[in-house]
């Protein structure tokens, strides 16, 4: 797959050297930004919460940006000293701290709108990720199996809201 994505970016004038690393050493190679990885073609993110600050918290807040307990690997709102540490030459880089930090004591719809204006500017002007996979899964049950809800986390189903019959159903 990362070949025909690097023939079709060519095929625009961006040419990539693609080189596929195994999960952990994905992980260890994309988190340190003294490795300055311009493109992760494959990057997995899962939300374990439902709300904005699940994603945009640890992938896009400055204050993250080269910690690597934490996933932003873009370096949206690094520090120009951070910047110079990882061996950087350019000395900023766009930030969307302030609107993030806007939406963290929100909540209800305002949160829901103001998390929605982050990934707006993110995508309007910052433009760090483009997300052009997504995991899509068939999903095959007992018989006994009533009803369900999916785990928004996974996308599989929820083990705990799970209805069983004790016949199959017709």
């Amino acid at each position: 797959m990362a070949a025909a994505i690097r023939d079709d970016l060519r095929a625009i004038g961006i040419d990539l050297e693609v080189e596929p690393l195994g999960f952990d050493e994905f992980h260890e190679v994309i988190l340190d930004p003294r490795n300055q990885v311009p493109v992760a073609l494959s990057y997995l993110w899962l939300r374990d919460y439902p709300s904005g600050g699940a994603v945009f918290l640890p992938i896009f807040y400055g204050p993250f940006a080269g910690d690597t307990q934490n996933w932003n690997v873009s370096r949206v709102g690094a520090t120009p000293k951070q910047l110079r540490s990882w061996g950087y030459s350019v000395t900023s880089v766009p930030s969307v701290d302030e609107k993030i930090e806007e939406c963290i004591p929100l909540v209800g719809s305002e949160q829901v709108s103001c998390w929605a204006e982050v990934d707006k500017l993110l995508m309007e002007e910052v433009v760090p990720f483009a997300p052009y996979l997504f995991v899509d899964c068939a999903v095959v049950v007992s018989s006994r199996v009533a009803n369900y809800s999916v785990d928004q986390f996974t996308t599989y189903p929820a083990p705990d809201h799970m209805a069983v019959v004790a016949e199959p159903l017709q």
